[in-house]
């Protein structure tokens, strides 16, 4: 079993519950985390045998394109699509923050993290 890790992943974006958000738009980051077996690729080097993390960035990039209210859906959405990937995938976790959020006061980020087995 190995973790593929493909992180901070930074994305201008238009999500968010209120108009101004998806009118001006903001900085979110996503982090996407695979647990898969690839014992063969590591032995073969071959990458028809792992997961391919520029296919996950792809995902990343097409989700972040339709403007949604939630940072849940976004995350849910990019968790189904990684997890159809390969059958050697055996756990998801995505992780989508929202860079400096407008709400009262100063926050670094606020994220949501989703994770699913496939069993």
């Amino acid at each position: 079993m190995a973790l593929i890790a493909v992180e901070k992943m930074v994305f201008y974006a238009y999500h968010g519950v209120h108009s101004y958000e998806k009118e001006s738009g903001g900085f979110f980051e996503i982090d996407v985390y695979v647990h898969a077996e690839c014992v063969l690729a590591a032995q073969n080097d071959d990458i028809s045998e792992t997961v391919d993390y520029e296919k996950i960035y792809r995902i990343c990039k097409e989700e972040m394109t339709i403007k949604v209210n939630l940072l849940e859906h976004i995350a849910w959405r990019i968790l189904q699509r990684v997890e159809k990937m390969s059958e050697k995938i055996e756990k998801v976790k995505v992780r989508v923050s929202k860079l400096n959020p407008p709400i009262e006061g100063k926050v670094g980020r606020t994220f949501v993290e989703i994770e699913d087995k496939k069993y």
